[in-house]
C-alpha cells in the first residue's frame, strides 16, 4: 500500500488533497487510480487510510476512510551522529536509518572526514538528504519523519545531544571498552556517535569523554560506517524491545 507523509493542512474534513511534487509522484510516477488505497501520515503520527477519488500529476484527491495513531514508531529515541563517509555510504545510511526508526540524524565533519560538503551547495545537499530519509521512513511504514540536521563538528553534535537529554555513546575500537549490548542507555534516548573510515583520533575520543560521552565497543571486528551504524541501531532496538511486534 502506498504510504506518504503529508502536512496537516492537506486534510480538511474527510478529504485529502495533494499537489506539487507529491501529486507528480503519486499521480504521475506511481499512476494511482480511483478506488485505490493510500495511507497519509500527518506530523502528529496519525495514519489516515484514504480511498483515491481522482489522481493526476497535478492533483491527487482522496477520501479519508479511517484514522488511527501510528504503531510504527519505536519507544527508544535514537539520534545517529555520523561523520560523513566517502562515496554514497551516507545516502545509504540515511535511507536505512529512516527505515529502522531513528528519530534524527546529525551529519558530522570530524578530523579524518574525507567527504566535506561545499558550503555553497549545502542547502541543496540537505534537501536531498531529507528526501532520502523520507523515502526510508515511508518504506519502513513509520509514523514520523526522521529529522536530518545540518552538518556539525563533534563538539557541536555532543552539545546538542546533551541539550536533547540524550546519552551519548561513541563507537570505538579501543580495548577494554564496555559492549554496546551492556552499556547504560538511560531513559531519555541515545545518541550514537560514529566516526569516518579512518576512525577517531585520540584527541576526539578525549573530547567526547570530557563532554560526557561513553566509548563503547561492537566487538573484536572493525566495521565500516554503514555496517557499524546498522549493527548499533539493531542492538539498541533489541535491548529496548522495539524489534518485537506490538500488540493491538
Amino acid at each position: 500500500m502506498v504510504r506518504v507523509f503529508v502536512d496537516s493542512s492537506a486534510i480538511a474534513g474527510d478529504q485529502l488533497v495533494l499537489t506539487g511534487a507529491q501529486a507528480r509522484h503519486l499521480g504521475g510516477a506511481l499512476r494511482l487510480r480511483p478506488k485505490e488505497t493510500l495511507v497519509a501520515v500527518t506530523p502528529d503520527a496519525v495514519e489516515h487510510v484514504c480511498e483515491v477519488l481522482s489522481a493526476s500529476p497535478k492533483e491527487v484527491l482522496a477520501r479519508v476512510i479511517e484514522s488511527h495513531p501510528s504503531r510504527g514508531e519505536p519507544r527508544l529515541r535514537i539520534r545517529l551522529c555520523q561523520s560523513l563517509p566517502k562515496g554514497d555510504q551516507f545516502d545509504r545510511i540515511l535511507e536505512f536509518a529512516g527505515e529502522l526508526g531513528v528519530e534524527s540524524v546529525q551529519p558530522m565533519i570530524t578530523e579524518r572526514t574525507v567527504a566535506r560538503p561545499d558550503p555553497a551547495k549545502l542547502e541543496v545537499r540537505l534537501q536531498r538528504w531529507r528526501q532520502i530519509a523520507r523515502q526510508g521512513a515511508e518504506l519502513g511504514q513509520r509514523g514520523r519523519l526522521p529529522e536530518v540536521l545540518a552538518p556539525a563538528s563533534l563538539s557541536e553534535a555532543l552539545a546538542a545531544a546533551t541539550s536533547a537529554r540524550m546519552r551519548a555513546l561513541l563507537l570505538y575500537e579501543g580495548s577494554g571498552l564496555p559492549s554496546l549490548s551492556k552499556a547504560d542507555i538511560g531513559d531519555d534516548g541515545v545518541c550514537l556517535v560514529i566516526g569516518p573510515e579512518g576512525g577517531w583520533s585520540e584527541a576526539e575520543v578525549k573530547l567526547a569523554e570530557h563532554s560526557g560521552a561513553v566509548a563503547v565497543s561492537l566487538g573484536p571486528r572493525v566495521m565500516r560506517p554503514l555496517p557499524a551504524a546498522l549493527t548499533a541501531i539493531a542492538v539498541l532496538y533489541h535491548r529496548s524491545g522495539d524489534l518485537e511486534l506490538k500488540e493491538d
